[in-house]
């Protein structure tokens, strides 16, 4: 049995039961244990709406695009959890989404802790899963930093992060999706990911 962090959510809709028992099945897969459900913002059936154009364009995303429903609630989702662990005191976590796929299940927990063996010190986030726009940098036989990594599925958050993250000027506008919160973190130089990646994004294109 092996955890990923102190404290690890799953952040999903409470009504899809289907990619519940999915990720419930990843997990197992895995052992792996200490890790809850955080029933997602439902901003579909909540009908979330702002005004507020995005100042940032995409793949699939044109500048000056509000965020879609479910891009708040995605988004509110990943906030509520940063807050409240703030708010603990509780400054290493990890935050998964119940789309991502443990890659080699056989072998995850050794190729993690290969990974983990070889971080530069004073990480501040590590990046394990997500759509590149920018190469990783190279940085060991391991590791690779992060430059810009599109996605929110899989990261662990280590201690200095959700400062970090809290602080940006547009954590309560709404007009930000949840991975572009991450941009400070990123400048920091200090976010990491795995050279060969530990674990991928089921609804990336050729996936599903």
């Amino acid at each position: 049995m092996y955890k990923l962090a102190a404290d690890t959510f799953v952040i999903s809709l409470a009504r899809d039961v289907e990619r519940r028992a999915a990720f419930q099945a990843q997990a197992r897969a895995v052992d792996l244990v200490g890790w809850s459900y955080f029933d997602a913002f439902d901003g579909a059936s909540s009908r979330l709406m702002t005004g507020n154009p995005s100042p940032h364009g995409r793949p699939g995303r044109l500048d000056g695009w509000p965020l879609l429903a479910g891009e708040i609630g995605c988004a509110l989702s990943h906030i509520a959890i940063w807050r409240a662990m703030r708010h603990a005191r509780q400054n290493t976590l990890c935050i998964l989404e119940d789309d991502v796929e443990f890659l080699e299940p056989e072998t995850f927990w050794d190729r993690l802790k290969a990974f983990f063996s070889a971080l530069p010190p004073k990480a501040v986030a590590l990046h394990l899963s997500g759509e590149v726009e920018k190469a990783p940098e190279p940085v060991n036989d391991h590791v690779s930093r992060v430059v810009h990594t599109y996605g929110t599925n899989a990261i662990i958050y280590l201690p200095g992060a959700l400062d970090i993250v809290l602080a940006h000027p547009e954590i309560d506008t709404m007009r930000e999706p949840a991975d572009w919160l991450l941009l400070p973190l990123f400048a920091t130089g200090r976010v990491y990911c795995p050279r060969v990646p530990l674990m991928r994004h089921t609804l990336a294109k050729g996936i599903s």
